[in-house]
């Protein structure tokens, strides 16, 4: 679960990037389902990478949030990358490191 949520992980940053060639209009909606579907992540990691006994949720508080953020966010910056980076629970790494592995993070933002 570890390594799927890893690939997952950076396969999400790779996506963001790619927002900035959408459409303006729906540039926003598609960056805010990529902040939530990553928060996920936070969840099952939470949770101990148990994904059976109890299944990941964000609750609409959390998620009501994550939107506001987003968008506060949005309107200052205009940008995927920089706005993900924000917003997102999943860690970015630093410039240059190769041996970064967000398995040894565990976000914990709101």
């Amino acid at each position: 679960m570890r390594d799927e949520l890893c690939r997952a992980e950076s396969l999400y940053r790779d996506g963001v990037a790619g927002i900035q060639h959408l459409p303006e209009y729906c540039q926003l909606t598609a960056l805010v389902s990529a902040v939530l579907y990553a928060d996920y992540h936070r969840a099952i990691r939470a949770q101990g990478y148990d994904v059976f006994s109890k299944e990941p949720s964000l609750g609409s508080l959390r998620k009501l949030s994550l939107i506001a953020r987003t968008r506060w966010h949005w309107r200052k910056m205009r940008n995927p990358e920089t706005v993900f980076r924000a917003v997102s629970s999943i860690a970015t790494p630093k410039r240059g490191r190769k041996d970064f592995d967000p398995r040894d993070t565990v976000p914990t933002r709101l």
